[in-house]
């Protein structure tokens, strides 16, 4: 936690940056207010220089507009779709969390027991040792485990092959255990575990191995199994050979082809999904658990998820924003946002190939632009 005068001291330089900015940049004209929805997604995507954009909204189970702008593949001059995949950065975790808690409706896991009931090692914050943690804590981020927490002798964001990722049991352990290879004393806060609620990549990673030690597979192959498969996901995966159709490519800020790739922490931000496909499964949870005849979930599982845990914005992972609950999800070449609105049977995928808080902040231009869009449909 920041004390009170580095506090004031980020405020004052944060708001003599914007100062700077607002004078020096030129931000161009206004978006013309005579454009059509589609003429001012195009004159979005062309102001904020993104390779692509895909946008699928959705009513009562139905997709009422698919739509994809663009290139997925610049160097090869690929159109992208709306079966186009694309990284999803944290927009992930929403997945992840529906595998930990399929294994909760299975009673196989209970999410308010100590995590070390089914862990092959002991998971504790040393500046706590005697509170126990749970799977609970950690779907709310309050886990007290750092959000990106440094490592000792392995780069936790170095890049990767799909197919050459470090298989999470091989530094998992090492990384969160004391006295571990990997182990940092910067892994974990000193606040005690249930009391602050820190958004932390690490920890979502740790769930993604719980379903590995708890089901018996590989958390990629359990997801295909118990989530893509049954909702027919065939654009979607966390390995690009899986996928029918071929990715976008992630571009740097710079505009630079990054190629397709992934991080140790897979389970957190590096799912592909087209837009139509992630709308299966956002449509899934918005119905209570299935699509088309197909469950992934029971319907009091969704409502726990989804429920709001202690007055917070956030549920089991999923938050709520203004009405709507969903996810985002951001990196270098990645921008996502997935959100709906249950009351009303609206919501909306939006994925693109580079980063941009247009696409995945709740203030972005884009966001708003789609989801003044979405609310015609209410």
């Amino acid at each position: 936690m920041y004390s009170l005068i580095e506090r004031y001291s980020q405020t004052f330089l944060i708001t003599c940056l914007c100062m700077l900015t607002m004078a020096c940049a030129d931000s161009g004209p206004d978006r013309p207010e005579s454009l059509s929805f589609r003429e001012s997604l195009e004159w979005e995507i062309e102001r904020n220089n993104l390779p692509s954009l895909s946008v699928v909204i959705v009513k009562d189970s139905e997709i009422v507009y698919s739509q994809a702008f663009g290139l997925a593949n610049q160097t090869q001059a690929i159109p992208a779709t709306p079966q186009t995949p694309y990284i999803l950065g944290s927009v992930t975790k929403t997945f992840t969390a529906t595998a930990v808690m399929q294994l909760v409706e299975q009673n196989l896991i209970d999410i308010d027991a100590d995590i070390n009931t089914y862990l092959p090692f002991s998971l504790r914050n040393p500046n706590h040792p005697n509170v126990p943690i749970t799977t609970r804590m950690i779907l709310t981020h309050s886990s007290s485990l750092a959000r990106n927490g440094k490592s000792n002798g392995i780069n936790i964001w170095a890049h990767y092959a799909d197919n050459d990722v470090p298989m999470l049991a091989t530094w998992i352990a090492d990384y969160f255990q004391p006295g571990g290879a990997y182990y940092s004393g910067d892994v974990w806060t000193k606040d005690q575990p249930g009391q602050l609620t820190l958004y932390s990549n690490t920890a979502v990673t740790l769930l993604g191995y719980l379903v590995e030690v708890v089901s018996g597979e590989e958390f990629r192959d359990y997801c295909q199994a118990h989530i893509f498969q049954p909702l027919e996901m065939g654009d979607t995966g966390f390995r690009t050979a899986e996928l029918i159709t071929d990715p976008a490519v992630p571009y740097d800020d710079n505009g630079q082809p990054m190629g397709y790739f992934s991080l140790r922490l897979f389970p957190a931000g590096f799912l592909y999904s087209s837009a139509e496909d992630s709308s299966r499964f956002m449509r899934a949870i918005m119905n209570g658990g299935s699509l088309n005849g197909q469950r992934i979930i029971k319907t009091e599982t969704v409502e726990l998820m989804l429920h709001r845990q202690s007055g917070s914005n956030i549920g089991l992972i999923w938050f709520h924003t203004e009405g709507w609950v969903g996810h985002n999800g951001g990196y270098q070449g990645v921008a996502a946002y997935l959100d709906f609105d249950r009351t009303d049977g609206i919501g909306a995928v939006i994925l693109t190939n580079t980063h941009s808080e247009e696409v995945n902040q709740a203030d972005g231009a884009i966001y708003r632009l789609v989801h003044e869009e979405v609310e015609k449909y209410r």
